[in-house]
């Protein structure tokens, strides 16, 4: 019963946000992939669309909470989001970082799109199978790899620091600073000597 009273939209604005989330997901979902194949919209319009959106969405919640069961939460996770995507704005070969994360917006369109239909079977299999495949396992490794990265890269850690964290190498010479998904493919597969 908690579940269906939290899954129902409290007022036409929160349908309204349900749809322009799920199209605007589905649509950076798209662009992440495709930068990632090395076709447009790229890396950078990735990242700058992804902060376009993340700000006029926490407006909008800010100015509308009741459209949404935790706007608390949601903004909060916004702001982190921000943050995070200020990364390859400092770095810009981070954005092939930026467009690997955003490939979770799939699993963010398919928790709404199940809600919206009721939960039906198709929708919660598609649902958990990116969850598990996104948030599970492609996270904890990006987030490794992009912690090595930005240590040994990063223009504001300190040049003591930097000294002290050598890149990173992994075995057969492929470096984690690489700039093709290929690389960081192959080199995850490789074991650390």
């Amino acid at each position: 019963m908690a579940e269906a009273k939290k899954d129902a939209p409290k007022d036409g604005m929160a349908e309204l946000h349900d749809n322009v989330n799920v199209v605007i997901m589905l649509a950076t979902f798209a662009a992440s992939a495709l930068s990632l194949a090395g076709l447009p919209p790229g890396h950078v319009a990735v990242v700058y669309g992804s902060i376009a959106y993340t700000l006029v969405d926490g407006l909008w919640i800010a100015a509308r909470p009741r459209m949404v069961a935790t706007p608390v939460g949601i903004v909060a996770h916004h702001v982190v989001v921000l943050g995070m995507l200020y990364g390859p704005i400092e770095i810009p070969a981070h954005g092939l970082y930026a467009s690997c994360a955003l490939l979770v917006e799939l699993n963010t369109a398919l928790n709404t799109i199940r809600r919206k239909l009721g939960h039906p079977k198709w929708a919660e299999l598609a649902f958990l199978a990116t969850w598990v495949g996104f948030r599970l396992v492609m996270y904890p490794a990006l987030a490794g790899m992009l912690t090595v990265s930005y240590l040994t890269q990063s223009k504001s850690w300190s040049p003591l620091a930097r000294k002290l964290t050598a890149p990173a190498q992994l075995g057969g010479g492929a470096s984690l600073q690489g700039g093709a998904l290929a690389e960081l493919g192959d080199a995850a597969a490789r074991p650390v000597h």
